[in-house]
């Protein structure tokens, strides 16, 4: 865990100072990364608002992958310490909850798995996953555009073959 001490040596500024103007770590925390991380999770929810018939539609995937494309490029290193970097703060499960959040979105169209099954939350938790390591690796736009829109184009493909009827499973027969 970082120290107040570390992050002032960091800042280029002393301890007294950042307690001047924060309690502690966590406030401060949520001065970095707090406006960034709710603009995030309210665009990304308004990207799964939309009918499940047009799930897997091309022109809703690519539009998802420019809104999160976009919110990589706004903030490459605070989504990555978002992800990454949160342990033992209020943020510490903000990738679990995306994950959560498309998990419990394409559930209903993976009517086979059953709710215990781990490969739905898996492959949306590697999806941010990934999507770190484009924010951590990220040149440009395009690039960074590019690299989302291949990643949800793969994840969401992982997520239809869920879809596929399973030998011995109910829509095999």
């Amino acid at each position: 865990s970082t120290s107040m001490r570390e992050i002032a040596e960091a800042a280029g500024t002393s301890v007294s100072n950042l307690y001047k103007y924060y309690a502690g770590k966590e406030e401060l925390f949520r001065a970095i990364v707090g406006d960034y991380a709710l603009a995030f999770i309210r665009g990304y929810r308004g990207d799964l608002s939309h009918k499940q018939e047009e799930e897997y539609r091309r022109d809703r995937i690519q539009a998802m992958g420019r809104s999160l494309a976009a919110a990589l490029a706004e903030a490459p290193r605070l989504f990555s310490i978002l992800i990454r970097r949160s342990a033992g703060s209020s943020y510490a499960g903000f990738r679990d909850e995306l994950a959560r959040d498309l998990e419990t979105h394409l559930r209903p169209r993976l009517a086979e798995t059953e709710p215990e099954d781990p490969l739905p939350f898996s492959i949306a938790r590697n999806l941010f996953e990934s999507m770190a390591d484009i924010a951590e690796s990220q040149r440009d736009f395009a690039w960074t555009q590019s690299a989302v829109q291949r990643l949800l184009a793969y994840h969401m493909g992982g997520m239809a073959a869920l879809e596929e009827p399973r030998p011995g499973g109910p829509r095999s027969k």
